[in-house]
């Protein structure tokens, strides 16, 4: 089974320009994205010990192709990895390759819903 999604052309221009940002994207400019509504929501709502920037937040966003599902697990997996900020270099360390296959995806949210690890408790 093939485990990663390489990144499409597309979101690796994305990728490449948040990278070279000389600053973060203004709150107010990411105010109307849903997924990262649903993520700064899901931190303050569960009192959550971490904090984001907002480039991460658009590339999580771009990385998880506006799938909350998909942007939840990975949430998750970066506070078990004790992870204390969400940021581009914590996405690109924890998914190198790109982001799970649909395949692997679901494999992985069953392996999260036996509730092995810290925070899985929040899917």
């Amino acid at each position: 089974m093939k485990m990663w999604k390489q990144l499409t052309n597309e979101q690796s221009e994305i990728l490449m320009e948040l990278m070279m940002a000389d600053s973060q994207i203004p709150e107010e400019k990411i105010a109307d994205d849903f997924l990262c509504n649903v993520i700064k929501k899901r931190i303050v709502a569960c009192k959550l010990p971490i904090e984001y920037e907002t480039n991460g937040l658009v590339y999580l966003s771009v990385l998880c192709e506006g799938n909350p599902g998909r942007a939840v697990l990975t949430l998750i997996e970066l506070l078990n990895k004790k992870e204390p900020k969400i940021t581009i270099s914590a996405l690109v360390d924890a998914y190198p390759d790109g982001h799970y296959t649909t395949e692997a995806l679901e494999k992985r949210i069953d392996e999260v819903r036996e509730r092995k690890g810290e925070w899985d408790y929040l899917y």
